[in-house]
């Protein structure tokens, strides 16, 4: 299985300028396998095809789990994730921003 986020973009930009918030992504692929691969594609203006990067989804779980240590998450039975604050990757999967909730 393969998961596919396609950014159509008019101007040039690099995997680095894209963010994705890994929270409710993490929230909709809970039921994926860790074999599964997660691929970025940056399409439209660029001179090549496709800019991309792939990793196992197993490697973006722990990239979520990773980024929220240290931070309080408030849950609930219908909001996996809760209130939990957004957690920004770009299109490498790494982190680039995490704004703690604190308790």
């Amino acid at each position: 299985m393969e998961i596919l986020l396609n950014f159509d973009l008019e101007k040039d930009a690099r995997l680095e300028d894209i963010r994705i918030n890994i929270a409710p992504f993490l929230d909709v692929t809970a039921r994926c396998r860790n074999e599964a691969q997660v691929t970025v594609c940056i399409t439209g203006a660029q001179p090549t095809p496709c800019l991309q990067m792939t990793i196992s989804m197993g490697q973006c779980k722990a990239l979520g789990l990773k980024a929220l240590q240290g931070t309080h998450l408030h849950t609930s039975n219908y909001e996996p994730w809760g209130k939990c604050a957004p957690i920004w990757i770009n299109g490498r999967f790494e982190l680039v921003n995490k704004k703690a909730t604190g308790k």
